[in-house]
């Protein structure tokens, strides 16, 4: 399951309220790093993958985008997911 965003900043807030309540501290240059490099890694070892499903993290709410049902199909796709290449996960059809 890969949660991801537009909006880096849910990324960046989460790892503040982590290390507030007692977690690990990341730094905001590797959040920076991981968010840019997330969808090329994806695309790079989609090969290693036997399912996935990809959910859009919005900041009230989680949505599934992939695989697709009828209750989530009536909102334009994350810039993310556009991001993809067709062929990547087969989502000609998204």
């Amino acid at each position: 399951m890969l949660f991801h965003t537009d909006n880096i900043q849910i990324c960046i807030d989460r790892a503040i309220l982590r290390e507030k309540f007692g977690g690990y501290r990341v730094e905001i240059h590797v959040i920076e790093q991981m968010y840019k490099n997330m969808i090329p890694l994806l695309q790079n070892n989609v090969n290693l993958i036997y399912q996935v499903q990809l959910v859009n993290v919005e900041i009230d709410r989680l949505r599934m985008i992939y695989p697709k049902n009828k209750k989530n199909i009536p909102f334009e796709l994350p810039n993310w997911v556009k991001s993809l290449a067709p062929e990547t996960l087969n989502l000609e059809q998204i």
